[in-house]
């Protein structure tokens, strides 16, 4: 009778799979539904068979190790809950929306408050305005004489999270540089692989009216981890970031998403993702960052430089690697290996002060950004090309 149910319950586990499988378009889309849709009755109807194959003792063996995990990860659920500070963030609920390129973006056009409190302490309450094309407006006192761009790629560090227009990297770099017109490109959760997204869709030329310019993008450690969209990154918030591959030419090629393009990772992360034991253990998959990996995210920006110049001409596509790095010195090798100019910050200042990051958040403060931002300016305008 047992065995009957247990056959019965991998039957409809199988069945389950089977319509998500049919309708993977629809259901195949995130790590929460890839968990429920798939990976779940997969693992269920596994579980079922093998209490079904196994003897008597393999199976109370199977009971016994099923009913220990799952203690522990009930332990571990209620652990996390009470060790968890509580969060409150709030931006426009029409602030961010879907690109099939880049899998998430600023709303054109939008200006929302941006707020964030951590056990009922304020960390920011600032304002993020874009513009029509997606970029965060960085304010000028005069566009008069500003003949050279430069565009700020990265993430929500290049952005400017938890700070006011004026306190961003682009802005102290346009303060302090005249003759420049700032186009800040950065965004949340951002990688090298939108930066490659963009240059690739071929429309960035169009964006900006200076003939002349630079491209910057501002490097932080945890970019190696979007760019090969590691466990945490891909069950945070990047299931849907452009995914690429390296092909035959040993060149970066667009593979789809992190969720699409690499169907058995992501199922595999969708479950791993459950795991409360992982998560309290902030378990990273890979656990380290190889050479491999830190050579691939080079690959993928000199890629980008290369088209940057396809694009823009003869401009400067600078990597400038931000202070507190510990991959500085193997990402400034690989760039150089790659005829890449890269600017290493990692020394400028120590980003463990306080005065260097925002409390229980981590991203730059202001003061940060003008420390980098007057090394900046002179390193654009003496025209380095040599890590530093």
């Amino acid at each position: 009778m047992i065995q009957r149910t247990l056959l019965a319950l991998a039957f409809v586990c199988f069945a389950v799979l089977a319509f998500s499988v049919v309708n993977a378009g629809e259901y195949f889309r995130d790590p929460h539904s890839i968990l429920w849709h798939f990976a779940a009755p997969l693992a269920l109807a596994l579980l079922c068979l093998a209490f079904v194959a196994l003897p008597a003792t393999g199976r109370l063996a199977l009971g016994s190790v099923l009913v220990t995990v799952g203690l522990i990860e009930g332990f571990f659920a209620l652990l996390n809950s009470s060790q968890q500070p509580q969060v409150e963030t709030y931006v426009d609920p029409g602030y961010y929306q879907e690109r099939n390129d880049l899998g998430w973006a600023p709303r054109p056009g939008i200006t929302t408050r941006a707020s964030k409190c951590v056990d009922g302490v304020p960390i920011y309450d600032v304002e993020y305005a874009i513009d029509d094309r997606g970029r965060r407006i960085t304010p000028v006192a005069s566009t008069q004489g500003r003949t050279r761009f430069v565009l700020f790629f990265g993430c929500s560090c290049t952005f400017g999270e938890g700070l006011a227009q004026t306190e961003t990297l682009p802005f102290f770099v346009s303060k302090g540089a005249p003759r420049i017109m700032p186009y800040n490109y950065g965004f949340h959760g951002y990688g090298p692989q939108h930066l490659l997204a963009r240059l690739e869709s071929g429309s960035l030329r169009g964006e900006v009216e200076e003939r002349e310019g630079d491209l910057v993008y501002l490097f932080i450690d945890s970019h190696v981890n979007r760019a090969i969209g590691s466990l945490v990154v891909y069950n945070g918030w990047a299931h849907s970031a452009p995914n690429y591959g390296i092909d035959a030419t040993g060149e970066p090629a667009r593979r789809g998403t992190l969720t699409t393009g690499r169907p058995l990772t992501a199922l595999a992360y969708s479950f791993l993702g459950s795991s409360q034991v992982l998560r309290h253990f902030r378990v990273e998959v890979p656990p380290v960052i190889t050479d491999g990996h830190v050579e691939f995210t080079a690959r993928i920006l000199a890629r980008s430089a290369a088209l940057f110049h396809e694009q823009f001409g003869s401009g400067r596509f600078v990597v400038v690697i931000f202070p507190g790095s510990t991959l500085a010195g193997r990402l400034g090798s690989a760039l150089e290996r790659l005829g890449v100019e890269s600017l290493d910050y990692s020394q400028l200042f120590d980003y463990r002060q306080p005065e260097y990051h925002l409390p229980e958040d981590w991203h730059p403060t202001a003061k940060a950004n003008q420390v980098m931002a007057e090394r900046l300016d002179a390193d654009l305008a003496d025209g380095a090309d040599s890590s530093r």
